[in-house]
């Protein structure tokens, strides 16, 4: 399985090899978006795609934020050589157990698609206008799929969970047949200033609708999140807060402290419910791979 770090700066790009903060993945890419110069990155160049200078890319789309990355993927052959990829973001802690977790799942489940943040499908910034608006109507126009319904259907089916933060992982032809599934969507959802958020929005349908297995693991990478866009709801102290942290991360710091913790966790039985001690302080924790649809 080849990973993909979807990423828009090289400073980043080498602060994240000098610390190696992805040495638990064994065959990875960074996958360089946007217009920003790369004129430091010549001596790791084989590690690294830019985007932009593919044959085939919607760079100029930059209201999509990575899809324009994975999107690149399916469209450009020759780029993904092997059966299973993953893209995962540059502001990303993976844990040990990544590749063991999301290469047994996809051994049990080849057509799967996995996720790592699940969130309700019954919250509120599921579906409103604002961040799906775009995606309601062309799931209507062109599939004649009323999405606000078909939730509405899951639910009481008892299904839980959505697909947030464009991370994932798959085999190469479930990437290019969500990639094409949502082509014609595109033209309404570019219009949209949620592109984004739209975007995010569409692989729950995708999936329900091409009868896609969904599986959820949650215990093998930490989204930091850098702060690299505004996303609109955060007071300035919080972005700050966020902002400190990342630089902790990327610079190898926070990635030490978490480990270790990690480390902890792992001598624990896997059980679904275990309590564990650590520094005096009961833990109640429920391991969550595996959660599928």
């Amino acid at each position: 399985m080849e990973t993909f770090i979807s990423i828009h700066d090289q400073d980043l790009i080498l602060k994240s090899e000098k610390n190696r903060i992805f040495r638990n993945l064994k065959n990875y890419k960074y996958l360089f978006l946007g217009m920003r110069p790369v004129d430091k990155l010549s001596k790791i160049r084989n590690k690294v795609i830019v985007v932009r200078d593919l044959p085939v890319n919607i760079e100029d789309k930059k209201c999509l934020y990575d899809y324009t990355g994975y999107w690149a993927l399916a469209n450009n052959d020759g780029i993904v050589k092997s059966k299973n990829i993953c893209v995962i973001h540059y502001d990303s802690m993976v844990f040990p157990n990544f590749l063991p977790e999301i290469n047994k799942a996809l051994k049990r489940y080849p057509n799967a698609y996995i996720n790592f943040i699940p969130y309700p499908l019954t919250c509120d910034y599921f579906l409103p206008d604002k961040y799906a608006k775009a995606t309601k109507e062309a799931c209507k126009k062109i599939y004649n799929l009323d999405i606000e319904k078909k939730n509405e259907e899951l639910i009481a089916k008892g299904d839980l969970y959505w697909q947030g933060c464009g991370q994932f992982a798959c085999s190469y032809d479930t990437l290019k047949k969500y990639i094409n599934w949502v082509e014609p969507l595109l033209p309404a959802i570019i219009a949209d200033p949620m592109a984004a958020h739209n975007i995010e929005r569409t692989v729950k349908f995708f999936c329900v609708e091409n009868n896609i297995k969904e599986v959820f693991i949650t215990d093998v990478i930490e989204h930091i999140y850098g702060c690299s866009h505004d996303q609109g709801y955060q007071s300035p102290e919080t972005v700050e807060a966020i902002k400190q942290r990342f630089e902790q991360f990327i610079n190898g710091k926070l990635f030490k402290k978490r480990n270790k913790l990690r480390q902890i966790f792992s001598l624990v039985n896997k059980d679904k419910h275990k309590i564990l001690t650590i520094l005096g302080v009961k833990i109640k924790f429920r391991r969550k791979t595996g959660i599928t649809k």
